[in-house]
């Protein structure tokens, strides 16, 4: 019996880098239609997919179910979530001869389910864990390529205000430099949504062999990075190959990073408090001030 607290669709993008060609047809399929698998026969979807029913079979087994039938069951709940009172799809296409506010409707029902989605996979372990290793770590790496990378540079930004353990580190060739030095002091803070680029598993496997911590922020609990990360979080939102680095992936993101940073900041909040009055005095000087002669 299937039981898992994600839903289906968040669950098929979980497995989706450890599918067979055929498989990932189907998921590929069932991403881009949500709505209409859910009434296909197993015939018609193995049809419309290019593969075997036994495929199809396959598919639903490693989801969870134990046959097709089950699977459409969830498959319907999961499309029965609806946003904005019931108003728009979590997932519905934004079209062309959508009004503005259609469309701001559709966008905003997209970015909250990637923020509600990341609530549904959090790992209270998994936090609790990850902040004891960075109030503990002589100095945290913040990693990341592309989009990635500017999510890590997020992670810097809020962390700094508490710390000056933290760097980040944006050139490629800089990030391994620094890892072919880092020790067991350290932490590795890698984003990497689908944790399957060139880069990121390389610079985790080099950060274990010198034997830092590693803390992997990624959509995909299996995935090559995956295999290197001592710690995983994960966050929300479906994101296809032609959505890549969209704002609903980057907000789920995000809520990652807060997360992580106030369970940090509440290991020590008398001190965490302290820092905090610091940054807000050095950057007071940084305002400007309207002139009382003028």
């Amino acid at each position: 019996m299937y039981s898992n607290k994600n839903d289906v669709l968040t669950e098929i993008a979980n497995e989706y880098l450890s599918l067979s060609k055929p498989l990932k047809r189907i998921a590929d399929y069932i991403l881009s239609n949500t709505s209409k698998p859910q009434y296909l026969s197993i015939h018609q979807l193995a049809k419309n997919c290019e593969v075997s029913e036994s495929s199809v079979f396959r598919f639903c087994q490693i989801l969870g179910f134990k046959g097709y039938k089950e699977f459409k069951y969830a498959l319907a709940e999961a499309n029965s979530a609806k946003l904005i009172d019931g108003e728009i799809d979590a997932y519905e296409e934004i079209l062309p001869e959508d009004t503005f506010i259609d469309m701001a409707k559709k966008l905003f029902a997209y970015n909250m389910t990637s923020v509600n989605q990341t609530l549904q996979l959090i790992d209270v372990n998994s936090y609790n864990k990850a902040a004891k290793c960075l109030k503990e770590a002589d100095h945290v790496y913040c990693f990341g390529q592309g989009t990635s990378g500017i999510m890590a540079q997020e992670f810097w930004a809020r962390f700094m205000t508490v710390s000056s353990n933290f760097s980040y580190i944006p050139d490629s060739h800089f990030q391994t430099i620094i890892l072919s030095n880092c020790n067991k002091n350290d932490v590795v803070v890698l984003f990497s949504y689908s944790g399957a680029t060139e880069d990121g598993p390389k610079l985790l496997e080099q950060a274990k062999k010198r034997g830092a911590k590693t803390i992997l922020i990624t959509h995909h609990k299996k995935s090559f990075a995956s295999e290197f990360a001592d710690i995983i979080l994960l966050c929300g939102s479906r994101e296809s190959p032609k959505q890549t680095g969209s704002i609903a992936a980057r907000m789920a993101q995000l809520f990652v990073i807060d997360l992580l940073f106030n369970e940090f900041y509440r290991l020590d909040k008398d001190m965490m408090d302290e820092a905090i009055n610091r940054t807000s005095e050095a950057m007071e000087q940084k305002l400007l001030r309207y002139r009382k002669d003028i």
